[in-house]
């Protein structure tokens, strides 16, 4: 009795899901990159994908300082999101604290931040009105 191999092969709707959300990718480039006939291919396959998995759809728009300040909570440094942006690191951390400043979170985007003296930018902004 032959075993069937699991597979593990990534699903081309999954990829284009994760694509478009971390890398703000358009769905053109998407679907060049992932081999769809074209941008409409990428999007329902994302779409299919989001469905089935109780992912949020349509995906919410992220600004460049939205998705700089998440890519440096994963971990990521100034500089290798700086070239994720083709721009200069002072610049990208610049926009992502406008971006932290605007909503009130945190500032600098770390990971263990909340921990730090348990203070967030919103408590120290009510304190000195």
């Amino acid at each position: 009795m032959r075993r069937k191999k699991e597979s593990t092969k990534i699903d081309r709707g999954e990829l284009s899901y994760w694509m478009r959300f971390l890398k703000r990718s358009t769905w053109a480039t998407i679907a060049e990159a992932i081999g769809f006939a074209s941008h409409r291919g990428a999007l329902s396959a994302a779409k299919k994908y989001a469905m089935k998995n109780d992912l949020p759809w349509p995906m919410k728009a992220m600004s460049k300082g939205d998705a700089a300040y998440r890519a440096r909570r994963i971990g990521m440094s100034w500089i290798q999101i700086a070239r994720r942006f083709n721009i200069k690191a002072p610049l990208i951390r610049t926009i992502a604290y406008k971006h932290a400043d605007y909503y009130n979170k945190p500032w600098p985007p770390e990971k263990d931040n909340e921990q730090r003296k348990g203070i967030t930018k919103v408590q120290h902004n009510s304190e000195h009105r």
